[in-house]
């Protein structure tokens, strides 16, 4: 992928600049790498716990597909992170991993599930798109 190819020539993969780092895991995540955009990821939020470099990412995640691999892998690294996270940052990714989210942008209401099991119902994250574990 020419994504990955530039991010190999660039030194992002490996960059230790927390903006960089950040940027580079949303712009892996936006281009709906799925399991190939993980590690980078996670390197990211293993290196920083300042909010600025990690809302951005976790808000990312939970928009991210497959739904069955990302909700876990969040919630793995934020288990792993979360004792080196300011208190504050910590409960704001808590609340991040909890919040459902609706269908993206422009997509038919009709692919809105109801809440079923979050807390003051609304609309429940998508399945993953064509998963057979979904």
């Amino acid at each position: 992928d020419a994504l990955l190819a530039f991010a190999a020539a660039a030194g992002l993969r490996v960059t230790t600049n927390c903006e960089l780092s950040m940027r580079w895991a949303l712009l892996l995540l936006a281009a709906g790498l799925g399991d190939a955009a993980l590690p980078d990821v996670a390197r990211h939020l293993d290196r920083t716990g300042k909010l600025k470099f990690t809302l951005p990412v976790y808000r990312a995640l939970v928009r991210s597909q497959p739904r069955c691999v990302v909700d876990d892998f969040a919630q793995d690294i934020f288990r792993r992170t979360s004792a080196f996270l300011d208190v504050g940052v910590a409960a704001r990714v808590k609340d991040i991993l909890a919040t459902p989210i609706a269908a993206p942008d422009g997509a038919p209401a009709s692919q809105q599930l109801p809440g079923n099991g979050w807390a003051g119902g609304g609309v429940r994250r998508l399945p993953c798109v064509g998963c057979p574990k979904c």
